[in-house]
């Protein structure tokens, strides 16, 4: 989780790379895993950077008809293994900043918005001006660095896998 909005730039990288895999319908997961090779129904990835304790990155995937958790597990974990390997292009980084920038902008004409992230930032200790500052550091982050991350955080002995079994 951010500590020192100022100095850290690892989940900021994180920021991005969650908005790489699961931006828009042409984000990675959806367009290769839901779209093209049809093995999910369903795919998604987060992260909040903002928080009292660790801060966790979850994906999150519904095998498509026929196909099982574990085709569903394997790709996830090749196309965050494809990042670390290959990292990103110039035109993702491009779109996953402009779309941070946009739903932050869009997110002030609430005034409940406002009010639940000037909380939300107090009540971890960044304090409200690191909105801002925030901000422009998504804006600083290279590929190079999402690449980064990918590598450091999601190394085999570092990831949580939990399958939800109807019953």
């Amino acid at each position: 989780a951010l500590r020192d909005a100022e100095q850290e730039w690892k989940p900021y990288a994180l920021d991005v790379l969650a908005g790489v895999l699961d931006g828009n319908a042409s984000a990675r997961l959806n367009q290769r895993l839901v779209r093209e090779q049809q093995l999910l129904s369903v795919v998604g990835a987060g992260y909040d950077s903002v928080g009292r304790g660790p801060a966790l990155f979850l994906l999150s995937a519904t095998p498509s008809e026929g196909k099982t958790v574990e085709d569903a597990e394997a790709a996830l974990r090749q196309e965050i293994q494809l990042v670390a390997e290959d990292g990103i292009n110039d035109e993702e980084l491009r779109r996953v900043k402009a779309q941070v920038m946009a739903a932050e902008v869009y997110k002030l004409d609430s005034v409940f918005y406002q009010a639940m992230k000037i909380g939300q930032m107090e009540g971890v200790g960044l304090g409200h001006q690191a909105l801002e500052l925030m901000l422009e550091k998504i804006k600083q982050v290279t590929a190079e660095q999402v690449q980064q991350v990918a590598k450091e955080f999601f190394k085999e002995d570092q990831l949580t896998v939990a399958v939800l079994d109807p019953q």
